[in-house]
C-alpha cells in the first residue's frame, strides 16, 4: 500500500527529472529513404536519408526536412518531449492516488469523530 510521504516524495522526484529537461521538440522525428528510378535500371535506387519533423498541428500534419546537421539536435529534442510527456503522465497518475489516500484518510478520521459522539447527541422528545 503507498504512503501519503512516499508518493510525495516520488512526486518530487519525477518533478526535479522534469526540471533537468532543459528543451523539446514537439513531434516526431523520422528518417526517409526515397526510391528515384533511373532509365537504363530496372529498380530502383534508394536515397537517402533525408530527415523529417513532422507535428500535428491545428487539425492538420506540418512536415519540414531538417538539414543533416541539424539532425541529431532534433532527434535528442523529440525524445526530450516524448520523456516529458511520460513523466507528466507518471505526475497525474501519482498525483491521482496521493488525492484518494488523501480523501480516504479524511473519510476514516470523519467516522472515527462520528464514531465518538454519544448517543444523546440528538434533542429529546
Amino acid at each position: 500500500m503507498d504512503s501519503i510521504a512516499g508518493l510525495e516524495a516520488h512526486r518530487q522526484t519525477l518533478l526535479n527529472e522534469m526540471l533537468q529537461i532543459r528543451w523539446v521538440v514537439r513531434g516526431t522525428f523520422e528518417e526517409q529513404m526515397l526510391p528515384v528510378r533511373h532509365r537504363d535500371r530496372k529498380e530502383p535506387v534508394w536515397r537517402g536519408p533525408y530527415f523529417v519533423l513532422a507535428r500535428w498541428t491545428q487539425g492538420k500534419t506540418h512536415s519540414r526536412r531538417i538539414p543533416a546537421s541539424e539532425a541529431p539536435r532534433m532527434r535528442e529534442g523529440t525524445q526530450n518531449y516524448k520523456r516529458l510527456k511520460e513523466l507528466c503522465e507518471q505526475f497525474a497518475a501519482v498525483t491521482e492516488r496521493l488525492g484518494e489516500l488523501e480523501r480516504s484518510s479524511d473519510a476514516s478520521e470523519e467516522a472515527l469523530k462520528k464514531g465518538r459522539k454519544s448517543r444523546r447527541s440528538s434533542p429529546r422528545r
